[in-house]
């Protein structure tokens, strides 16, 4: 175990806690609960209850780049065709939302979600909205099939993909022995230009603790996951909860695949070397300082108020 490091990634966490600026994140709430009210009388009668999803409800959100998802789930019977549901989305946020809500900057048809990015505050909120058609009997199940914009990559036939976000958002939610390091990994990418999506990255920090036996601070785990990443992340087969069907780490090229293992090896052999290069791969947030006190522990010196995610906000 390495005091100094654990002291650090401890410093690290803490300033990108998200509610270190406590009146963004309330304009951001406000801002979400505005767009998610306007959804429900929008389309009345032809939805569920719009899920709050992402980082947020599985309380692995940090304060580098603000974004927030709300699912849509369309009953089968009501709705039409899914498809159409994301066209007309689409339209309704680039015509009719633009003109009311002139915070709205941009919307953006993504890969199963439209992109809407705000001016809130100062800041830029990037809140994707997804909407997805029930399966069978959703109140039930929870199973929605998602419209795959597939055509944004010159494919000529759409495509849907079956997932379940309350699966997806329980097998991080209550692991808390990975949620830290989830974090961790989360700050380095956005940190270091990392190319792997959060969502391998939340999966694969799973796989790599199952089980583990190992010393619980901070840094144990980390150097733990990193060690197997860099010795199984071109064999690993990472299932997504949501779907079965959906192997999440077939999405990955043979050639990125060796590149992450590749720098997870060029990281161990640094951090070994010198204790104090975690500094760069898991920077502290300046905008958020920590202050040593004692020597033996840091705390955050804008805000030493704990993170208050919760259901209320985020369920």
């Amino acid at each position: 175990m390495s005091e100094y490091r654990n002291r650090h990634l401890d410093c690290v966490l803490k300033s990108h806690n998200i509610e270190n600026n406590e009146d963004l994140m309330t304009a951001y709430r406000n801002k979400r609960g505005k767009v998610r009210e306007d959804l429900k009388k929008k389309f009345e009668g032809e939805i569920y209850q719009i899920l709050h999803s992402g980082s947020y409800k599985k309380f692995t959100a940090v304060n580098i780049k603000f974004d927030m998802d709300l699912v849509v789930p369309f009953s089968k019977d009501e709705a039409d065709a899914l498809e159409k549901i994301y066209n007309d989305l689409y339209k309704y946020y680039d015509t009719e939302y633009r003109k009311k809500d002139t915070s709205l900057l941009e919307v953006k048809a993504q890969k199963v979600a439209i992109g809407l990015t705000f001016f809130v505050d100062g800041k830029l909120l990037d809140l994707d909205i997804v909407p997805g058609r029930e399966i069978n009997d959703y109140e039930k199940d929870g199973d929605l099939n998602l419209f795959v914009n597939d055509r944004r990559n010159g494919n000529s036939k759409a495509t849907t993909l079956k997932t379940n976000i309350e699966k997806q958002i329980d097998n991080i939610r209550n692991n808390s022995v990975a949620r830290e390091t989830i974090k961790l990994f989360k700050i380095w990418k956005r940190r270091n230009n990392g190319q792997i999506k959060s969502f391998v990255i939340e999966l694969i920090v799973i796989k790599a603790l199952e089980g583990y036996a190992g010393a619980s601070d901070r840094w144990s785990k980390l150097k733990h996951v990193l060690t197997y990443i860099r010795d199984n992340i071109k064999t690993v087969r990472l299932v997504d909860p949501g779907n079965t069907n959906n192997i999440v780490s077939d999405s990955l090229e043979d050639f990125q695949k060796n590149s992450i293992s590749e720098t997870s090896k060029w990281m161990l052999e640094d951090l070994e070397k010198n204790e104090k290069s975690i500094e760069r791969y898991f920077p502290v947030n300046t905008e958020y300082p920590c202050k040593e006190e004692n020597k033996s522990a840091y705390i955050i010196g804008a805000s030493k108020k704990p993170d208050q995610l919760n259901d209320e906000d985020f369920g």
